[in-house]
């Protein structure tokens, strides 16, 4: 990678921050427009997504997200993203990822939220009685039968899933046992030297 294509990652890295903290400002009208869509920004960053999915998408916003997919990538980033149901390149209807408000308002984030403790799923009748979820079969059905086979399996093994990290406003993202990266404090140099030293290094720092 050239130092200019680093040099505009890192540019894309820089608007982030910008885009999370504008709130309802004119300017951002139209990426809030379009985030909104997947549970908005903050909560799509920390989503297993493919930004393929997202046709509609101007190419500007496309490119953010691509950059920041790299930086999870580079630094093998893991916090059990792909239990998520939402916005995950691996689960989708008609070709499409998923994403659900109604649920997301009752807390039902994660693979684990469908599975029973035998780690089976809740038949529909107990997913709306245990969950107080206003949903339809339908919608029930579509969801757990786009789940791909190994996903529940790791969610059985997976002791817990930080949903407070997914459905809060934390900007801290922990790549590493060693790196840690703050959205909110981050400088673009800083990106630039985080996405070069981690290509040469080519392991955690």
């Amino acid at each position: 990678m050239t130092d200019v294509d680093l040099m505009f990652k890192a540019l894309g890295l820089a608007w982030i921050p910008r885009l999370l903290n504008a709130g309802d400002k004119n300017w951002c009208s139209v990426p809030n427009y379009y985030f909104k869509k997947w549970g908005g920004l903050d909560f799509l960053l920390k989503c297993n997504y493919g930004t393929k999915y997202f046709p509609q998408l101007p190419v500007f916003y496309k490119n953010i997200l691509k950059s920041f997919q790299e930086l999870k990538i580079l630094y093998s980033y893991d916090q059990a993203s792909d239990l998520v149901l939402y916005n995950n390149k691996e689960i989708l209807v008609d070709q499409k990822t998923v994403y659900l408000n109604k649920w997301m308002e009752k807390r039902i984030v994660s693979i684990k939220d469908l599975l029973k403790e035998d780690g089976s799923y809740f038949t529909f009748q107990e997913f709306k009685a245990k969950l107080s979820c206003n949903t339809n079969f339908m919608q029930y059905f579509q969801v757990i039968s786009a789940i791909p086979e190994r996903l529940p399996l790791k969610a059985r093994q997976t002791e817990s899933i930080n949903i407070q990290f997914f459905t809060g406003n934390d900007h801290l993202f922990h790549f590493s046992r060693n790196f840690t990266f703050n959205l909110d404090k981050t400088k673009s140099r800083d990106r630039s030297e985080i996405l070069s030293k981690r290509r040469t290094l080519g392991k955690d720092i």
